[in-house]
């Protein structure tokens, strides 16, 4: 996929572990000016509101991960994909490919030039190329541990949902750039000022 805003626009791929703070840190790009796009954020609106995404999801998985008002629980979805390799890779091959299109088509009609795209499996799909640079924000994986349990996981999901994963260390040596979030969101915030001065200079 060739990116048609090649010299018009500045489009920075964000990713990084689970539990690292992608969140975070695309807060800290809109509240400097950045126009911000979630891959997270198109998965959730697919999964309550599109009615082929949800209807093959029903399908292949069953009612039972359908909530009655219509949309995809959630809960249930993951607990089944992240304990089967194969179920996995069968929704990724249903969502991935509209997610990309889709915040590649919010890039491509915003009038802005400064974008921030946020992509959890950057690395893992080989998306690097669309991207003026790649930055990645890690932490260690006892650190991601603690805060899936912190967010109502057991033990056997948090280990799961971080094994599905390359390890965040590895994408943070991959990236242009790494963000370590240990915790000191200060020290997170000042690691993207600094980043940003140093784009502002390239």
């Amino acid at each position: 996929m060739e990116t048609p805003w090649a010299d018009e626009k500045l489009v920075v791929g964000l990713t990084g572990g689970i539990a690292c703070g992608k969140s975070t840190v695309l807060g800290f790009f809109q509240a400097r000016g950045w126009e911000t796009h979630s891959a997270d954020a198109i998965v959730s609106d697919l999964l309550a509101k599109d009615s082929k995404v949800i209807a093959a999801i029903r399908k292949e998985f069953g009612s039972e991960v359908v909530l009655p008002e219509g949309g995809v629980d959630k809960r249930k979805l993951a607990a089944v994909v992240f304990s089967h390799s194969s179920k996995r890779s069968w929704l990724e091959q249903l969502i991935h490919p509209l997610v990309r299109a889709e915040w590649f088509s919010q890039v491509s009609r915003s009038a802005g030039t400064r974008h921030v795209v946020e992509i959890p499996l950057l690395f893992e799909k080989h998306l690097e190329s669309l991207f003026s640079c790649v930055v990645s924000v890690f932490c260690s994986p006892n650190i991601q541990h603690e805060r899936l349990i912190a967010q109502g996981m057991n033990n056997e999901e948090a280990s799961a949902r971080i094994a599905a994963q390359m390890p965040a260390r590895e994408k943070a040596d991959k990236a242009d750039t790494a963000l370590l979030n240990d915790g000191d969101l200060s020290h997170l915030e000042a690691q993207v000022d600094q980043f940003l001065e140093k784009l502002s200079k390239a």
